[in-house]
C-alpha cells in the first residue's frame, strides 16, 4: 500500500468506513426478543445522534481530498448520510426483526451525520489533512 498524496493510508480508510457502516447496520438490525413496548429516552436518541456523527466522520475521512475541496464533496456526504439513515429505519421495519422504524430516530441520525459533517467543517484537522479543506486558515496563507 501506498501513501496517498493527501496523508494516510486511503484504502485503510476506505475499509474502515465499509467496517464501520456494516457494524452500523449489524447492530441496528440484529433482532431483539419481544420484551414489550420499546421505552423511549433522550439517551438512545443521543446514541443515534453520537453514532451518526462518527460515520459521518468516518466518512469525511475515505472521500478523496479533491471531493471536499467542492461544495458538491459536502453535499453529496450529506445526502449518503440521509439516505443512509433512512434506509437503515426503514428496513427496521422488517418484521422478523422484531424492530420498528422510528422518525425520531431518524431525526436524531440526521443531527449526527449534519453535526459530524459541521464539525470537520469547523475543525478540518480532524481529517488529518488541513489543507485540503478550502475556507481554511490554511488556504489563506496563514500556515502557523
Amino acid at each position: 500500500m501506498t501513501p496517498s498524496p493527501h496523508g494516510g493510508f486511503r484504502t485503510i480508510r476506505v475499509l474502515t468506513f465499509l467496517g464501520f457502516s456494516g457494524f452500523l447496520l449489524t447492530a441496528t438490525h440484529a433482532p431483539l426478543p419481544a420484551l414489550g413496548p420499546p421505552v423511549i429516552s433522550w439517551q438512545d436518541k443521543a446514541v443515534h445522534a453520537l453514532v451518526y456523527l462518527l460515520w459521518a466522520v468516518i466518512l469525511l475521512r475515505a472521500m478523496p481530498a479533491k471531493w471536499l475541496e467542492r461544495k458538491s464533496g459536502w453535499l453529496l456526504a450529506a445526502f449518503s448520510g440521509v439516505l443512509f439513515a433512512g434506509l437503515d429505519e426503514i428496513t427496521q421495519g422488517i418484521p422478523c426483526l422484531n424492530r420498528s422504524p422510528d422518525v425520531w430516530d431518524f431525526v436524531a441520525d440526521v443531527v449526527g451525520v449534519l453535526s459530524g459533517l459541521l464539525l470537520v467543517r469547523r475543525f478540518p484537522a480532524i481529517l488529518g489533512r488541513r489543507r485540503n479543506l478550502p475556507d481554511s486558515r490554511f488556504d489563506r496563507g496563514k500556515r502557523p
